[in-house]
């Protein structure tokens, strides 16, 4: 259904990542899109994204939204569609491992945002919040305001996110588990580490 206008959608992005311009990518600009994108990957695979856009501008967006966004969504039905994404996405696509750093970082801020504490209430996103402050003044009964009342959850399928992420991610050839565990050392702290074998545990697999 979105397959005629992905490119159009996906335009701003491309041009704002294909700039010198390194500076945070704004929220309320690209939080909507990022949405978007957790649920296409998420229910298709990495393909759907690979038939519109070239191997350089897929790993931009890969690298900042996906290592950048990801640990920022607040609302728990939204960040759990982009931790199925970027799950699949390790696991899937074996291009992210031809560029160098990209792994390791999705998958710290992989385990980062499934091991915080910090998300909202699934009737509140972040990004819906900035529109209402600053777009209609958070005058209550408007259409942003009651947006944010009920949020579909597109992987109700999926009710537990921690366990299909440590079965996924169990797929993962040996070789590419012990490279995560080794470059993952210097990039999590040991108890946030701990937590994930703990987790994986639950489930019965071993990860890193």
């Amino acid at each position: 259904l979105l397959a005629p206008v992905l490119e159009r959608i996906l335009a701003p992005c491309v041009k704002k990542l294909s700039g010198p311009n390194t500076a945070p990518l704004s929220i309320r600009r690209f939080g909507p899109v990022m949405n978007l994108l957790s649920v296409l990957v998420g229910k298709h695979g990495i393909t759907v994204l690979k038939s519109k856009l070239d191997a350089e501008t897929l790993g931009r967006i890969q690298a900042r939204f996906w290592t950048e966004f990801l640990p920022k969504i607040k609302s728990r039905v939204r960040r759990k569609a982009a931790l199925i994404a970027t799950t699949r996405m390790i696991v899937e696509d074996a291009a992210i491992w031809d560029i160098p750093g990209l792994p390791e970082n999705m998958f710290k801020a992989l385990i980062e945002t499934l091991l915080s504490a910090s998300a909202e209430p699934a009737e509140k996103d972040n990004y819906l919040s900035v529109l209402e402050d600053e777009g209609d003044r958070g005058v209550r009964g408007t259409r942003l305001a009651h947006s944010r009342d009920r949020i579909h959850d597109p992987f109700e399928d999926v009710p537990a996110v921690e366990g299909y992420i440590a079965r996924s991610l169990s797929q993962l050839t040996d070789q590419r588990k012990g490279y995560l565990a080794s470059a993952l050392q210097s990039l999590i702290a040991g108890d946030k580490l701990n937590k994930f074998r703990e987790v994986c545990a639950k489930v019965g697999v071993q990860v890193v």
